[in-house]
């Protein structure tokens, strides 16, 4: 419910737009897709009904205290005044790498998937109530294993679970991209 603001270039044609909103929940997890078919799950972002267009992303979510909250990043394009932004905290971590490392370094395995837990497992037949269930192609074509990435050089198919990492289990306190 804090009220908040995006600064951004809406639809790349009108500079220094200012909208406001409110948060509308935190620890969102969504899978974004470019219009190339890349997809990449987010996890923990920030959701706002602050007007985020093409244009925006990248600008800042600002509180009323002036202070940036997150980094404008994507939008569900099924839902009006949906948004979503990458939380400060995070962005300052990657500045950090960025700093000692020269370049932000992330991993990036190349799959879709959905954090298991009791009641999707029990809707979808699933056995497990962990892990990390590979989707499979969706509707718009995109595939739950990107070909040609990592996911898919090492075997991992779509409908696989990914039950542990390094011994700890996967659920959706600890995903693949924690």
């Amino acid at each position: 419910g804090q009220t908040v603001m995006v600064i951004g270039n809406v639809l790349t044609e009108f500079p220094f737009s200012v909208s406001k909103g409110i948060i509308s929940g935190i620890g969102r997890n969504l899978t974004a897709s470019d219009k190339y078919g890349v997809a990449e799950n987010l996890e923990g972002m920030i959701q706002t009904d602050a007007a985020i267009n093409h244009g925006n992303s990248g600008g800042p979510l600002i509180n009323l205290k002036s202070e940036v909250v997150g980094i404008n990043t994507a939008i569900h394009l099924g839902g009006e005044a949906l948004g979503f932004s990458i939380p400060i905290n995070r962005a300052i971590q990657a500045l950090n790498i960025f700093k000692t490392k020269g370049k932000i370094i992330r991993t990036f395995l190349g799959v879709r998937y959905q954090m298991l837990n009791k009641s999707y497992a029990e809707t979808n037949k699933i056995s497990y109530y962990h892990g990390a269930y590979i989707l499979v192609e969706n509707d718009k074509g995109e595939p739950g294993v990107i070909p040609g990435m990592p996911a898919e050089k090492a075997g991992i198919k779509s409908k696989d679970i990914i039950l542990d990492i390094n011994g700890k289990k996967l659920d959706i306190n600890y995903t693949l991209i924690t």
